[in-house]
């Protein structure tokens, strides 16, 4: 399976609220493309949905600093952040994505 059909099957499986599947999907797609920015940012999302926001944070950090035009990165890791009441942080987190957007 390629790399875009197994982040679709993620998608799906993280949509329909089968987490431990996306997670290993995600998780998959890393093994083999450790960079891969979609991979990262939704393996992030989906940590921080079951709270785990320590790793989530770890592996948006990852994200944003491999690919730091990419936004939505600083989007998702400004939303761990603000979970974890890390508020200037986050705010930080917001403009940097604003910037990625405006340049």
């Amino acid at each position: 399976m390629s790399t875009t059909q197994l982040l679709a099957q993620a998608a799906r499986e993280h949509q329909a609220g089968r987490l431990i599947e996306a997670e290993l999907i995600y998780r998959r797609v890393l093994s083999s493309e450790p960079e891969q920015p979609d991979a990262l940012s939704n393996l992030g999302l989906l940590l921080g949905q079951t709270r785990k926001f320590g790793e989530a944070e770890q592996v948006l950090q990852r994200l944003v600093a491999r690919a730091p035009g990419y936004a939505g990165g600083h989007v998702n890791l400004a939303l761990i952040l603000h979970q974890q009441q890390k508020f200037a942080e986050a705010i930080a987190s917001c403009e940097r994505a604003m910037d990625t957007v405006e340049n």
